[in-house]
């Protein structure tokens, strides 16, 4: 089967340039998902509390797995580690997340990090001077569809050593 199988790719929203600000509510772009596995939200530009409360279909929460959608870093991936401050996801992140098991990160930060599935990925993206995917494309990539229960069972394992992480 393929990631749409099991998880949803969902794009941000385009916040105008005219909205952002120097203190407030983060806007995660390409540039803070950091090569470690996570998302920085160091000098990130902020929204204040009327465009948040518009925004709120595209919040995030510790935990969340964004992917670069464009670019020379596409199909970076990372989890979102903030601490209690909302977030929120711009145009040309992907937040990925499980259809029929909520909060999939886990598993998908682990199929992504599989570096056949990354190229995937890149390979989808490829084909002009700026690589491009999109959620259809990231929904795309070949995967085996473990059962509900399989997937249930490795979150009961792995869930607990991701949340210590975050």
């Amino acid at each position: 089967g393929s990631v749409g199988g099991i998880a949803k790719a969902v794009g941000g929203f385009a916040f105008k340039s005219k909205v952002f600000q120097g203190s407030g509510f983060p806007v995660i772009k390409i540039k803070n998902i950091v090569g470690d596995g996570t998302v920085s939200v160091k000098g990130a530009q902020c929204i204040g509390t009327e465009d948040a409360d518009s925004a709120l279909k595209f919040s995030l929460r510790d935990g969340d797995l964004l992917m670069a959608m464009t670019g020379a870093t596409v199909g970076k991936i990372g989890l979102v580690v903030n601490g209690s401050k909302s977030a929120f996801l711009n145009q040309r992140v992907a937040k990925l997340m499980g259809r029929s098991i909520e909060n999939l990160s886990s598993f998908l930060f682990c199929f992504f990090k599989d570096r056949a599935n990354f190229e995937q990925i890149v390979g989808i993206a490829g084909g002009s001077a700026q690589p491009n995917i999109s959620s259809s494309g990231i929904e795309s990539v070949q995967c085996a569809i473990p059962s509900n229960d399989l997937l249930a069972r490795f979150k009961e394992r792995a869930d607990p050593n991701f949340e210590k992480w975050i």
